[in-house]
């Protein structure tokens, strides 16, 4: 039968990994999914999708912090970078748009974003 309630499932192909709730076979709820690459995700699910509130974890060390919808990042959000440098704004089916604010690790700019390329001071 197909996974309800909380579990584990290491996909076929080398896709990853799961840890958290399901509901009639599908990540729903909160849990934690380890990609092939050693990235992971743990937040929010529904229908198979990050959704809700999650953090990113990217092998280069950047993690996002935000809201996502259908399993992309989607409202606000920050994305903090490996180097100490952050960007604060909101996010449209994955891409950066509207007044953004980017933290250097030594200073502060403020940005305008628009459909993922920078404009305005600082850039």
């Amino acid at each position: 039968g197909n996974p309800h309630g909380r579990g584990a499932m290491v996909f076929a192909g080398g896709r990853g990994q799961y840890e958290g709730e399901w509901v009639h076979g599908q990540m729903q709820g909160s849990g934690a999914y380890v990609e092939a690459n050693g990235e992971r995700y743990v937040g929010g699910f529904f229908a198979g999708e990050r959704n809700g509130r999650g953090s990113y974890f990217y092998d280069t060390g950047d993690v996002y912090t935000g809201e996502y919808a259908r399993g992309l990042r989607h409202g606000d959000g920050r994305m903090e970078y490996s180097n100490g440098d952050a960007c604060e704004g909101r996010w449209d089916g994955g891409v950066m748009t509207g007044p953004a604010t980017y933290t250097y690790a030594s200073g502060e700019a403020e940005l305008s974003w628009h459909h993922g390329g920078a404009e305005g001071e600082g850039v």
